[in-house]
């Protein structure tokens, strides 16, 4: 079962609220930074506000009825303040913006695509998501949305591929692989780009790999590679949601298996 318009359209507006109370705070590296100098009482009247700000944020979020739209882990995450709120849980948050991205753009709420290859800015889902009474939820075609989702899955599958080289997981190839002259990860990777190229789902190729900012993703630098990562992983995530890859449309129970 896919989700309706109506039914993305209060997903996305719960993601808007995951990434502006994910921004209620400084990076946690930073706060605690400026904390070390800080008395007790300091410490206690920051996070009095910030309680006060997050329970303003969920009655806000109950009266218009979005509260009961959130996920499970949304409101866990969206209940904690503060010096409560945990590094891991804030970034992750954060990174929801291309989530949201993916949204609005099946939403036709982002008139093109956005690349892969830059970040969404929180700016334009903070000040782009329509008041509910100001838009009539409509999707591109389902088409669309499913060969979009099929482009994020090939490349979520290279980034994986990526992590296991990283991680210097081995390759076992079977004896068909060996027999097609596949002995090695890097020899999946050149046939998966290879077909790939002549069906025209990527552009170009360096080295017989998929382009990133102008490298093959097997030589992109770690920061970049962390960052495509994050990138395409949360466009994934929201694809597959859209496309009907979680039970029941539970969010939090989206599959992403490649």
């Amino acid at each position: 079962m896919k989700p309706t318009a109506q039914e993305a359209f209060w997903r996305l507006w719960a993601l808007k609220e995951v990434v502006v109370h994910s921004m209620s705070i400084p990076p946690k590296a930073e706060l605690e930074e400026s904390a070390a100098t800080w008395s007790q009482e300091d410490r206690d009247e920051f996070n009095r506000s910030c309680k006060e700000q997050m329970e303003k944020r969920i009655a806000g979020m109950r009266k218009t009825g979005l509260w009961e739209h959130a996920s499970p882990k949304e409101k866990e995450f969206l209940q904690t303040y503060g010096f409560q709120m945990g590094e891991h849980q804030q970034v992750s948050a954060s990174w929801k913006v291309e989530a949201a991205g993916m949204l609005m753009w099946a939403l036709r709420l982002i008139a093109e695509w956005p690349s892969i290859e830059v970040q969404i800015e929180d700016s334009d889902v903070l000040q782009a998501v329509p008041q509910p009474a100001e838009y009539k939820p409509k999707f591109r075609t389902r088409k669309e949305i499913s060969l979009k989702r099929d482009f994020i899955d090939l490349w979520e599958w290279r980034v994986r591929e990526r992590q296991l080289a990283d991680e210097g997981r081995p390759f076992r190839p079977d004896a068909g692989m060996r027999k097609s002259g596949l002995r090695t990860s890097d020899d999946i990777v050149r046939k998966v780009a290879k077909e790939a190229l002549e069906k025209g789902e990527l552009p170009e190729l360096i080295h017989g790999d998929f382009v990133y900012r102008g490298h093959a993703f097997r030589d992109l630098p770690a920061d970049d590679y962390y960052e495509a990562a994050s990138i395409i992983g949360e466009r994934h995530y929201a694809l597959n949601w859209l496309c009907g890859f979680a039970p029941d449309n539970e969010w939090d129970e989206t599959i992403t298996d490649t």
